[in-house]
């Protein structure tokens, strides 16, 4: 008989060999335990079943297909998000301070946003996240522009990342001192993650300050805490903005609104997609004004 004949029966017989040992295996460990059945891998099919079946402790539990019952993995953890502080030189940074959550746009990182509010000269503590994903020589806080995303995917995506913030909150306040609940202040991306704090999270914080971005539907339809306290929006957008218009913010301070979060929407007239140096002498009054609330 041919040789490549002899090795295709060989192998035949060795592959049928394996499977009947393998059945007989799963049968006695049924047999010897009713309700567990444990299946050693295939690698190690070939050992002596008896030794296998009392050696249950270093063997994967499973159960046939028809009896098993299979739990849906768990959603993969996120990832810690990484952040830096920042107390502007003539405040004490051990004294109790109100604190701003500050999030960055898409492209940007801590530290873009550390150059825009250096001089604001605001005694409270800055706290600033970096967005998860990489984009160009920053971070973002979605895969993709908002324009290129499914609905389904922008509001996962949005609500995942206000939710790991949200999760953060209470750690950040018991390490540092802080007055009051949180300030959260957003551009563009970032003012869409603030946007979801407010209305999904109201419960959390005082003020929400969101700068060219736009709240989603339907995120913040399931509001956990339809009776608790509320915070504030104040939103500043630009009039010429291109990338997200003005109607998308109107009509996100309206559906806010009609979620018991009170809105306010500030237009600047000479602004486009920016967070302009005018921006930021507004948001300095604001945060002025917030501060006075506390103190009072």
């Amino acid at each position: 008989m041919p040789r490549t004949v002899l090795h295709l029966l060989s192998a035949f017989f060795v592959g049928a060999a394996s499977a009947a040992a393998g059945v007989a295996f799963y049968a006695t460990c049924l047999d010897r335990h009713v309700d567990e059945a444990r299946v050693v891998p295939a690698a190690t099919a070939a050992v002596d079943m008896t030794d296998a079946c009392a050696g249950e402790d270093e063997l994967l539990s499973a159960l046939p297909a028809e009896v098993a019952e299979v739990a849906p993995a768990p959603a993969p953890a996120l990832p810690p998000v990484p952040f830096e502080v920042f107390v502007h030189p003539d405040v004490d940074p051990e004294q109790p301070l109100p604190m701003v959550l500050a999030l960055h746009g898409r492209g940007g990182s801590p530290q873009w946003f550390i150059r825009r509010i250096k001089k604001l000269r605001v005694p409270v503590r800055w706290v600033i996240p970096q967005a998860p994903r990489a984009s160009g020589a920053g971070y973002a806080w979605l895969s993709r522009a908002p324009r290129h995303l499914e609905r389904e995917r922008l509001v996962d995506e949005l609500t995942r990342a206000s939710d790991q913030l949200a999760a953060m909150l209470p750690s950040l306040t018991e390490r540092y001192p802080t007055d009051g609940r949180p300030i959260v202040v957003g551009f563009s991306q970032g003012a869409m993650v603030a946007w979801s704090l407010a209305v999904r999270h109201p419960e959390q914080i005082e003020l929400a300050v969101p700068i060219a971005g736009f709240l989603p539907e339907p995120v913040g339809e399931t509001s956990r805490d339809p009776a608790g306290a509320r915070p504030r929006v104040i939103a500043l957008h630009g009039r010429w903005d291109d990338r997200v218009e003005l109607g998308a913010a109107r009509s996100s301070a309206k559906r806010a609104t009609r979620l018991g979060v009170p809105v306010e929407l500030r237009v600047h007239a000479e602004a486009g997609h920016q967070f302009t140096p005018r921006m930021r002498r507004e948001l300095r009054r604001i945060l002025d004004g917030e501060l006075a609330n506390v103190g009072a």
